[in-house]
């Protein structure tokens, strides 16, 4: 018999679990991405109860040795991932607005806290080397594998990571009782202030040596392309709790918060800034919690949080327990200001650092078959959500080479069929399956049923444009002008959906009188991108001409 400690984690885990489970049966059947979500809970569940069962059999310590290793390794190939992409993109035009990302991550902030992981974890390993010529070795070493590219991200995000990674190593060092945390902390804080360093003084050193101007963070723009650089996340945290106010106890749902945020973008003042794309989620997890499961929700979060934390304060502090605490923290943080703990490279290394450090009081006493009948249940509905995803997926990838790649509609349609009906993909089948709608009146009702579902779970602009058109066709007029402003106000380099499906669809005379008015509102729309950027091209050239005047006033000596 064995003592599995009924930890925070572990009963978090499996309330939510068990909660999203009653949704997905009772609440809302059949709704797919609450289905993902809820496998997704049943998996890390699974995932915490195995990790208190080995640690069971094995030390803290070496599980911890065994995740750092892991983390080290993910963040070195990583890291010579994006170095291999600044050294190429050196030479290119774009290269003094680019963000270095990476070909495997591929977005610059969660490529610097992959970073981040990589490089706390491989500090984290350096006190084990007995030679101490060779720790000072591995931290230069390490210093620039992570550290070369970070002030290339552009990531803000990082910035505030390395100071409060930097007061947490202080913290160990001052209420540090063992040799090997002390260590770890001064190697820590070195390498944090030293990347503090090197976002003010690497990139124009590369200028200098190579000719090769890039920005640093402090010069980052909020969001990608000026007109959608103001008021981002702001309006985001607004609009979530816009969402809250009218469902407050419950949320509107898992996955239900981009359809509301894109409702609320056509109005005020939510309006009064133009976005290039729609964002699906508030760009905070407890603002997505607030909205999408409410008070209930985001009390669960908080209280699980409070619960692990608190222990972290009253137990030893370990350096086992500060990589965890390191770890928790830059994701967390991330976390405050977007959506990393959706990426499976995140998820697992953050359940598996709150596991590794939670403690209970209360212990169940399990055999090993009782342990096995426990699990078997999760396992094989993990096994069962895994056979779906993957089958799905194959599916929806051959109807999406079909349509975008090969432009053959039918064979998409007819490839993309058979996913209508996966337990887990089935949205997604439906969004692909949609991009060969067309607005016949024989198929009318289907379509527009089929069109609202997709509305309510992710609202592109192939969804925003359909709908127009459908609703033009059923004679709707005033919600077809409604979704055609939508469209042309968030998605003006979509355009071709709507033009597409018009030119698929029944000419009747309602269709072709819209598909004026799409032409007239289309060309207008145009126009007024043209004269913002002509303003934004104006301010610019401005600003680089006071800045030789600026210069060359400086350089003058004062007079006497």
């Amino acid at each position: 018999m064995r003592p599995l400690p009924l930890t925070p984690s572990l009963l978090f885990t499996t309330l939510a679990s068990l909660l999203l489970g009653f949704c997905c049966l009772f609440v809302d059947p059949g709704y797919s991405a609450l289905v993902q979500y809820t496998l997704v809970f049943v998996g890390l569940t699974a995932l915490v109860f195995l990790t208190l069962l080995a640690r069971s059999w094995l030390e803290r310590e070496t599980l911890t040795d065994l995740l750092a290793a892991a983390l080290c390794v993910g963040g070195t190939v990583v890291a010579v991932d994006g170095a291999q992409q600044l050294l190429s993109a050196m030479g290119s035009a774009r290269f003094a607005n680019q963000q270095i990302a990476g070909t495997l991550i591929r977005q610059p902030n969660l490529y610097a806290s992959m970073l981040l992981l990589g490089w706390t974890a491989t500090l984290y390993l350096l006190p084990a080397l007995q030679v101490r010529w060779w720790r000072i070795g591995g931290w230069l070493l390490a210093a620039v594998v992570f550290g070369c590219t970070l002030p290339f991200t552009g990531s803000r995000t990082m910035f505030i990571n390395l100071a409060l990674l930097s007061g947490l190593a202080i913290a160990a060092l001052i209420l540090g009782r063992y040799q090997r945390q002390k260590h770890f902390g001064l190697s820590l804080l070195l390498a944090m202030l030293l990347a503090l360093v090197s976002q003010f003084t690497l990139p124009p050193a590369l200028a200098k040596l190579t000719g090769a101007t890039n920005r640093s963070v402090l010069q980052r723009v909020e969001a990608a392309g000026a007109t959608a650089s103001a008021r981002l996340r702001t309006d985001e945290w607004k609009k979530a709790v816009q969402v809250w106010q009218a469902h407050p106890l419950t949320g509107v749902g898992t996955v239900r918060f981009p359809y509301h945020s894109f409702v609320l973008q056509q109005q005020a003042p939510f309006n009064e800034i133009p976005r290039e794309r729609l964002y699906t989620h508030p760009h905070n997890l407890l603002f997505e919690v607030l909205a999408e499961q409410g008070l209930i929700g985001l009390g669960l979060l908080l209280g699980f949080l409070w619960w692990w934390s608190i222990q972290q304060v009253w137990q030893k502090m370990d350096s086992p327990r500060l990589l965890g605490c390191a770890g928790v923290l830059i994701l967390l943080t991330h976390s405050m200001l977007e959506f990393p703990l959706w990426y499976w490279y995140f998820l697992i290394p953050f359940t598996l650092l709150l596991a590794l450090n939670d403690d209970s009081r209360w212990h169940l006493r399990l055999s090993v078959p009782g342990s096995v009948l426990l699990l078997a249940p999760a396992l094989t509905l993990l096994g069962w959500g895994g056979y779906q995803q993957w089958l799905g997926t194959q599916q929806i990838n051959a109807s999406y080479h079909a349509y975008f790649t090969a432009r053959n509609v039918s064979q998409s349609r007819q490839l993309a069929r058979p996913a209508l009906n996966n337990p887990l993909l089935s949205l997604d089948a439906e969004m692909q399956y949609s991009y060969g709608d067309t607005a016949n009146l024989r198929t009318l009702p289907d379509t527009l049923a089929r069109n609202t579902r997709l509305l309510r779970w992710r609202p592109f602009a192939s969804v925003v444009y359909h709908r127009a058109l459908l609703l033009a066709q059923a004679g709707q007029l005033k919600e077809a002008r409604f979704w055609l402003a939508a469209g042309l106000r968030n998605y003006p380099k979509d355009r071709g959906y709507l033009e597409n499906m018009y030119v698929r669809s029944e000419p009747t005379p309602a269709l072709k009188a819209f598909y004026a008015e799409y032409q007239v509102a289309s060309q207008k729309r145009l126009d007024e991108i043209k004269a913002e950027v002509a303003a934004i091209q104006r301010k610019r050239a401005a600003s680089l001409k006071l800045q030789p005047v600026a210069a060359s006033a400086a350089s003058q000596p004062a007079s006497r």
